[in-house]
């Protein structure tokens, strides 16, 4: 679930040296702000890119999940589980209506990365699958040109925490980029919501110069005044942002990929 909630950007495990920054270009990637606790609308906008997702299609979503656990469960609930307690206007959507909604878009979770104490080499057999796919696009080249681009951080082969996709994907689906969810720190918003949502989201920038094009990322918090690169805005950077997060901030990712579109099908 999300809330509004002020936050610090995470810190990086190396600061990359000024030199390496992204250099923002003259257009921003698309953005929205905080409005009351509807930052899980917020998320699906920032990574779709355009005003999408709107409270009336979440609750519609919403609905029909009520409806889907009323018939298997035998009985209907007091209120929607799916959205806070006073109303979809409020906001507050849980993760099952975001992926629901990403189906609308032929997109789906198929990763889910999550600390877990007593076991923490599997964050990092996980960091490392998330990586791969970060680094992966059309053709199987890595965004640096090789095949991978997470060697930095010298990940070892990984096994995968997938999710039951929403639609079937291609062997090379195309990433979108992540959802996350990080608890709360203030001691109200924990009462009322708990978590936060907010997307890393992979856009496609042209250098005007060399006319060479290259994936940035870019963290679309929607408490953040305009989208900020996360590091140097390549891969291995977004994944120890994951990292930091997942152990000090009980953050969860959620990789977001899209099916590849083939003849006759539209998105």
């Amino acid at each position: 679930r999300g809330g509004a909630e002020k936050l610090l950007p995470l810190e990086m495990d190396a600061a990359p040296p000024p030199a390496a920054q992204h250099q923002h270009p003259p257009q921003q990637p698309y953005h929205e702000r905080q409005s009351f606790l509807n930052c899980g609308k917020h998320t699906l906008n920032s990574l779709v890119g355009e005003h999408w997702a709107t409270t009336e299609l979440l609750h519609e979503v919403a609905q029909k999940l009520r409806q889907e656990h009323a018939t298997a469960a035998g009985h209907d609930t007091l209120v929607n589980p799916y959205h806070h307690w006073a109303g979809a206007w409020v906001g507050n959507w849980d993760i099952m209506v975001l992926c629901e909604a990403l189906k609308r878009r032929q997109m789906a979770v198929t990763q889910h990365v999550v600390f877990n104490p007593a076991a923490p080499a599997r964050l990092e057999e996980a960091l490392a699958e998330l990586c791969a796919a970060l680094a992966e696009v059309r053709g199987g080249r890595g965004e640096t040109g090789s095949p991978t681009c997470c060697r930095r951080h010298h990940y070892p082969n990984t096994v995968a925490y997938p999710l039951q996709p929403a639609c079937p994907l291609s062997s090379q689906p195309e990433t979108v980029g992540i959802i996350l969810n990080r608890e709360s720190r203030n001691w109200f918003l924990k009462m009322i919501s708990g978590h936060h949502w907010y997307a890393l989201a992979r856009e496609t920038e042209q250098n005007a110069s060399t006319g060479q094009v290259r994936h940035v990322w870019y963290n679309k918090d929607s408490n953040l005044r305009t989208p900020e690169v996360v590091g140097d805005g390549f891969a291995d950077a977004v994944a120890a942002y994951v990292r930091s997060g997942a152990t000090t901030v009980a953050m969860q990712a959620f990789l977001v990929q899209r099916k590849p579109q083939s003849g006759g099908e539209s998105g």
